[in-house]
């Protein structure tokens, strides 16, 4: 198994660093500047690193944004040697928080319920297309999740329960799993 951010672009890896910007990127140029959510700065929205700053997060909500990671960070990794699926962390996390207070001090904008029902849909978008590609080489990703699986709409802080997302993947070869239960 390779370990993969489900929403972070980290540096750790050079799939990622290429589209990060100086001093621990080298996107100098820009070409991936409206691939990251924003800040209500205007500025994209930085995750606290231990080791370099920023760690940007992904706007799932685009299109173009789900099929880059998918073909140049997460099937690149597949296709190492051995390698028999993908874990995905915190796939989730910025979707099923509050993005408009979130906990790590990011306040994102937009952050109302449309925009955190994009993010989530574009995520679960990227999980289904990863899954195909995965599963068409015989490999099985895993997903990390704070979904709950029980929860109703009144409790949830996802706009679908992780019950209703595995439903969406039906017929595709995947783990999801939640860390509440």
């Amino acid at each position: 198994m390779i370990y993969i951010q489900g929403q972070l672009a980290i540096d750790w890896y050079e799939s990622t660093r290429a589209m990060l910007p100086p001093p621990c990127g080298t996107d100098a140029a820009g070409a991936y500047k409206d691939f990251w959510l924003m800040s209500k700065n205007g500025k994209p929205a930085e995750w606290p690193s231990p080791h370099c700053s920023p760690d940007l997060n992904y706007d799932f909500s685009q299109q173009k944004v789900r099929d880059h990671f998918v073909s140049h960070v997460a099937l690149p990794m597949a296709a190492a040697p051995n390698v028999k699926g993908l874990w995905f962390d915190d796939t989730d996390w910025l979707s099923c928080n509050d993005m408009c207070n979130e906990v790590h001090d990011m306040h994102l904008s937009p952050c109302d319920m449309a925009a955190k029902e994009r993010l989530f849909n574009g995520t679960v978008a990227w999980k289904r297309l990863v899954a195909q590609e995965l599963n068409a080489n015989g490999q099985v990703p895993i997903f990390s999740s704070i979904n709950k699986w029980n929860s109703t709409p009144s409790q949830a802080s996802c706009p679908r329960n992780e019950q209703q997302v595995t439903q969406e993947m039906a017929g595709l070869s995947c783990k999801i799993f939640s860390r509440f239960d």
